[in-house]
């Protein structure tokens, strides 16, 4: 008999995120194990291995229904576990890492950890603020806590994780099948065309409008420079009203008939948006915050340069890892592996306000890039050396070795 393993993930329809991503990959990695996937609600679209249960838990904002709704996950994942015997329960983020611990029934339990506390808004209100005890007082009877960053680890370890308990992960890749999917055709309008790219859901935290003011300005130099940005969030109606205030042409996946007559393409969630990346000038990221950010690994592995913020946690140990992880760069920085720049202000802008100083750095750099054939061949060869790294020929065996089954 196979050894079994759960996956537990607060993952819902309109969820896409790394969490998802990750479990899936595990589910391909862990050949020679029965994996059952637990999702509070939806399914998983990335290719994934192992049998899916969803408890049909769906988020609410209503404080009581949250409670109650707290509780009836552990009862049902309790259920769950005594029905199914897993040696080991994974979960991945902090909701399901709760549950999960008190939901044991004698297994192996690990923690996955994707967010950097210290950075994170919601850890500031008072259902943040129960969170945060309820990790101090239930990850240390985990048998391990897998943070996806350093900067993850160190936000752990000032709760007052165990430091013994907490490990290091970062998330991987499977590098031959991403340059396999990143050849795939575009749709003839995208053929031509020079644009950059951002991949990610439209949601606070990956301050896209930031990118829809910056490229507005680059685009007065460069005329024919689009912008394409991937992904569904709860602010695709703002992102669409900020980018037409702005004066910019813009394209929308479920409203508007395809052209090359646009700025500024919303394409929605695309299965395979490396196939975009790998055409695009360069990946620009202008989180906020972050855990780790796999898409970032996923655009070096399209050998493409990457210019990103320099936010909690991620950008830093994936473009420059021989640098201090705890710094943040107040100046645009050159690094090894990519193009780090000051991370903006967690707040939203009046599309009509004048650039601030950030912004115009972001501009300058970016032109910089666009004008700098051979700074993009650089970063290119770069990028293709530092996403070899992240396989899961090296990084995978660092799960399979701490899972140890």
């Amino acid at each position: 008999m196979r050894p079994k393993i759960l996956f537990i993930l607060p993952a819902f329809q309109k969820a896409r995120g790394g969490g998802k991503k990750l479990v899936a990959n595990l589910s391909l990695l862990l050949k020679e194990c029965e994996k059952i996937i637990v999702l509070y609600d939806g399914t998983i679209e990335f290719p994934h291995e192992g049998k899916i249960i969803s408890i049909h838990s769906l988020p609410t904002s209503n404080p009581f229904l949250k409670i109650f709704r707290f509780f009836i996950r552990i009862r049902k994942i309790k259920s769950i576990k005594r029905k199914e015997k897993p040696i080991i329960s994974i979960s991945f983020m902090e909701g399901a890492n709760v549950v999960n611990v008190l939901s044991s029934q004698g297994e192996k339990i690990m923690l996955s950890t994707h967010t950097d506390l210290s950075s994170f808004p919601v850890f500031k209100t008072f259902i943040g603020m129960v969170y945060k005890f309820l990790i101090r007082l239930l990850y240390k009877k985990a048998n391990a806590v897998i943070a996806v960053s350093r900067g993850v680890a160190k936000s752990l370890l000032n709760l007052g994780v165990p430091k013994e308990k907490v490990k290091v992960i970062y998330n991987f890749i499977f590098l031959d099948e991403i340059r396999k999917k990143s050849k795939e055709s575009i749709p003839s309008a995208f053929e031509n065309m020079e644009y950059i790219i951002n991949v990610g859901r439209l949601s606070f935290p990956k301050g896209q409008w930031y990118l829809l003011r910056i490229f507005k300005e680059v685009k007065k130099e460069f005329p024919k420079l689009k912008l394409l940005i991937l992904g569904d969030g709860e602010l695709k109606n703002f992102l669409i009203n900020y980018s037409q205030t702005l004066d910019l042409k813009t394209f929308v996946w479920d409203r508007d008939k395809l052209s090359n007559n646009f700025d500024v393409y919303f394409l929605g969630f695309q299965e395979n948006p490396l196939k975009f990346i790998s055409r695009s000038k360069f990946f620009a990221l202008t989180s906020l915050w972050e855990g780790f950010s796999l898409i970032l690994i996923e655009a070096l592995a399209c050998e493409v340069p990457v210019i990103s913020s320099d936010c909690k946690s991620g950008p830093r140990e994936i473009l420059a890892p021989d640098t201090d992880f705890k710094i943040q760069t107040k100046e645009p920085e050159f690094a090894k592996y990519g193009i780090l720049m000051p991370v903006f202000d967690k707040k939203f802008k009046n599309p009509k306000s004048t650039l601030e100083e950030k912004e115009k750095q972001w501009v300058e750099v970016i032109k910089k890039l666009l004008s700098n054939e051979e700074l993009r061949m650089k970063y290119a060869q770069q990028a293709k050396e530092r996403a070899a790294y992240f396989d899961a020929s090296n990084i995978g065996q660092e799960w399979i070795k701490i899972i140890n089954i």
